[in-house]
């Protein structure tokens, strides 16, 4: 399903029951725009977009890895640097395009076991950097069109102890971490290196919450 809204107020669902190959027992977790009207929509490793500022959506592009097969579920989006990024759960695979045609996309580069991604919450761009957090751990790469250069491929978030990584957020300068537990970690070197700026917030944890930049996005 997929609800928008013009105001944040009233909410209408988008009916995409149309678009082809639409598979109405499989959820869709990734969504992204590039700010200027053009949304994209992941389910299973279907692209689907609109050009129209989301009224309504068709099938773009099918993912498929240098093999020819189905790379997993894309469960990962991100637009940053004019390029799509995206990442498949089962197989960690990443892949990107270029705005100006996302037909046409990169060979899968395979992050080191972050095949058990989930949800779209554990990724954030900006800049043409993409940082993943998941667990203990944060994976990072540099993106321009098909270009994925990989800086960081399953490195410790902090030796310190905290709760595993739930969700990751970036206002363009500093880098934030939500955990299960209620610890933030932070990062103001674009997700190069991490510390731990508080503990148990509110006594709560980031367990389903995502944590939020206050910024325009995309970055």
């Amino acid at each position: 399903t997929l609800i928008r809204s013009t105001d944040g107020a009233a909410w209408d669902e988008v009916d995409v029951s149309g678009a082809t190959s639409i598979n109405a027992g499989k959820a869709i977790y990734a969504l992204i725009s590039d700010g200027a009207g053009t949304w994209w929509f992941a389910q299973q490793n279907r692209i689907y977009k609109s050009t129209n500022n989301g009224t309504s959506f068709s099938l773009h592009h099918t993912l498929l890895d240098a093999g020819g097969s189905d790379p997993g579920d894309i469960r990962g989006f991100a637009y940053t640097n004019n390029t799509l990024v995206a990442l498949c759960k089962s197989t960690g695979d990443m892949f990107s395009a270029a705005s100006s045609d996302t037909t046409d996309w990169s060979t899968e580069t395979t992050l080191n076991q972050v095949s058990n991604f989930e949800y779209q919450t554990r990724i954030a761009s900006a800049g043409g950097r993409v940082v993943i957090a998941y667990q203990t751990n944060f994976w990072a790469a540099d993106v321009s069109g098909k270009n994925i250069t990989l800086e960081h491929d399953k490195v410790d978030l902090n030796s310190s102890t905290h709760g595993n990584a739930r969700s990751i957020a970036t206002d363009g300068t500093t880098w934030v971490i939500g955990c299960v537990d209620g610890d933030v970690l932070t990062s103001t070197d674009t997700g190069d290196s991490w510390t731990i700026s508080d503990t148990n917030v509110a006594g709560s944890n980031f367990e389903m919450v995502d944590v939020a930049g206050n910024v325009y996005l995309p970055l």
